[in-house]
């Protein structure tokens, strides 16, 4: 999984635009009067948040594969009633039926094994529970297929995102929480502005290693760095001076209520949710920004 350890780094790269979809995904997800919730890879705590806000009395508990993300979100959230600890998607430290509802937002694209994370998701929420998450669509997320578009350009041995899109494409989330069981399935596109105060604020977090294509710029070496940097501003419009500028971005979203154990079956295998049959069209919903 790619590295996403530096709180401080993590907030400027996804941090915010996790507190911008944080609003229309838990519209769409619909928890309700959850008294209590799971956010699955929490990171610095965007959708923890808001939950507290838009659920009063839900005791909200947190999860992350980072111990520094996991400090920041108990630094932030001292309060009685959020719990966070470090976890594994795909092993969740959690009894059946734990939590009235367990969320997830921007992680399974990037896990090995979202179907098993999507399954675990679904054992730890008691029957009735809502199970939702939400991914980037990989075909409409600029802020990262730019820089891909310009490392590919320079360096075309790069290994750029292969393997990191599943889950990522429409339709492909309403198949995985059909496999693992859940009922009532709906899947939805959620479109968003991202604005940037300048190229600076756009390029700081890929040098400090964050996520996939930070990771490359880090490790990347002169000439190859200066420039994509230089391809990226001509790209971005941004020239030599500091404007600011926006990139259009969307997410996928899926919910779905968990089976009475009775009539649980057991999860069938998603061997390509990438790639469903006749996905239905869908009308994005549009975030403010």
């Amino acid at each position: 999984m790619p590295s996403f350890d530096d709180a401080a780094a993590y907030e400027r790269f996804m941090g915010r635009w996790s507190r911008l979809l944080a609003p229309a995904f838990l519209a769409f997800a619909r928890p309700g009067g959850a008294g209590s919730a799971l956010d699955v890879g929490c990171g610095t705590g965007a959708l923890a948040e808001l939950l507290a806000e838009r659920v009063p009395g839900c005791r909200i508990t947190g999860i992350d594969l980072s111990g520094n993300l996991i400090a920041a979100c108990r630094a932030r959230f001292p309060a009685r009633g959020f719990r966070f600890e470090c976890a594994d998607a795909a092993a969740l430290p959690f009894a059946d039926g734990a939590f009235d509802a367990t969320l997830s937002m921007l992680v399974l694209m990037l896990l090995d094994d979202p179907h098993r994370a999507a399954a675990e998701m679904t054992r730890v929420t008691r029957p009735g529970g809502t199970v939702a998450a939400c991914t980037w669509d990989a075909d409409h997320m600029a802020l990262i297929n730019v820089v891909w578009d310009e490392v590919r350009a320079l360096d075309p041995d790069a290994p750029w995102q292969s393997g990191r899109t599943h889950c990522a494409r429409p339709g492909a989330l309403e198949a995985l929480w059909t496999a693992v069981g859940l009922l009532d399935v709906r899947e939805s596109a959620i479109d968003l502005t991202l604005r940037f105060a300048s190229f600076e604020d756009f390029w700081a977090p890929l040098a400090a290693g964050v996520g996939p294509a930070g990771a490359y710029v880090a490790r990347a070496r002169e000439p190859v760095r200066s420039a994509l940097q230089t391809r990226l501003r001509r790209r971005l419009g941004t020239g030599d001076g500091e404007r600011g500028f926006a990139l259009p971005a969307r997410a996928l979203a899926v919910r779905g209520t968990a089976a009475p154990r009775s009539a649980t079956t057991a999860p069938r295998t998603c061997t390509s949710p990438d790639r469903p049959a006749s996905p239905p069209a869908r009308r994005p919903v549009r975030a403010r920004s």
